[in-house]
């Protein structure tokens, strides 16, 4: 499966059984991704995740190897996503900023 980047590149989600990476190469095209305002951004991440967990699906975000943002099935959220109340989402504390970007 792909996904059409705002910046025109294309990016490829990697399944590997009941998990799927999508490898970001750059944290401008993870903001182009996602919505602009807090409110629609939180509500994506809650649609997103519950739709995995009941597909009983994970989902992590990389970028250059390493993962910074899972959620779905068997995840469990860290304080922050148990704060804003996003779900089974676990955030590496550099996204947490994203979150709060216009």
């Amino acid at each position: 499966m792909r996904l059409d980047a705002p910046s025109g590149r294309t990016l490829d989600f990697v399944a590997d059984g009941d998990a799927l990476t999508l490898d970001v190469p750059t944290w401008a095209e993870l903001d182009g991704l996602s919505p602009t305002s807090w409110t629609a951004r939180s509500s994506a991440v809650q649609k997103l995740s519950a739709v995995l967990s009941t597909c009983a699906l994970t989902l992590r975000l990389t970028t250059r190897g390493k993962v910074f943002l899972e959620l779905g099935a068997k995840v469990r959220p860290n304080w922050f996503a148990r704060l804003a109340g996003l779900g089974p989402v676990r955030l590496k504390s550099p996204v947490i900023g994203l979150f709060f970007r216009r």
